[in-house]
């Protein structure tokens, strides 16, 4: 069977209507399966090389907690299967760095990574920092192959995704509860711009103490 290709012919499998399942294969491999009707199953079958490790490329920032968010997409990507794992590397205030995180997928036994950027336009963070980082991982990591995806852009599910959160627009009273979240995740950090306010956790502890 030529490589990359997946014979499916004879493959009868019952799943919901315009759903796909992925199916890990022997190796890094993995077979998207998509249902595309009720009647006669009419199955497509994709092989994608899996990587050994994801890594999700973003700026960071001073504000503890900003990451949060990226952190649960990445424990989700790997619960489902995207990548043996799949890990979180910034450039700049947030950790783990980029080149930390690179190097952690390492000691792990990844020889195969993928730096998707984590931004919806290619500006100067993807275009001239981002090269730099890979350039750094190579140069430390010669063995690892690094291969690099393209920013978010357009996508057809950011439609979906933008109207999720137009669906849970709020007044401006309750913006303060963003603050409180970011809060949550303090690192008693004195570059974070909520320390010393009485949202953050930290001065509060130390005036308690004095």
């Amino acid at each position: 069977m030529p490589k990359g290709r997946l014979a499916l012919s004879r493959v009868r499998i019952r799943v919901p209507f315009s759903t796909s399942h992925t199916v890990l294969l022997a190796g890094r491999q993995r077979c998207v399966l998509v249902r595309t009707g009720y009647c006669r199953p009419q199955i497509v079958g994709i092989i994608l090389n899996m990587s050994d490790a994801i890594i999700l490329f973003s700026h960071g920032s001073v504000l503890c907690g900003a990451g949060q968010n990226l952190t649960e997409l990445a424990a989700r990507m790997q619960a489902r299967g995207d990548a043996a794992m799949v890990e979180v590397g910034y450039l700049n205030y947030s950790e783990p760095r980029f080149g930390e995180t690179v190097r952690s997928c390492v000691a792990r036994g990844a020889t195969e990574i993928i730096v998707v950027p984590y931004f919806l336009v290619a500006g100067k963070f993807v275009k001239e920092d981002l090269p730099q980082c890979i350039a750094n991982a190579e140069r430390a990591y010669p063995n690892v192959k690094m291969r690099v995806a393209e920013a978010v852009r357009f996508h057809p599910a950011l439609a979906d995704a933008l109207l999720a959160c137009a669906e849970r627009a709020q007044a401006p009273a309750a913006w303060r509860d963003t603050k409180a979240q970011a809060a949550a995740f303090c690192r008693a950090s004195k570059r974070c711009p909520l320390y010393g306010s009485n949202d953050c956790p930290a001065t509060r502890a130390s005036e308690m103490v004095v």
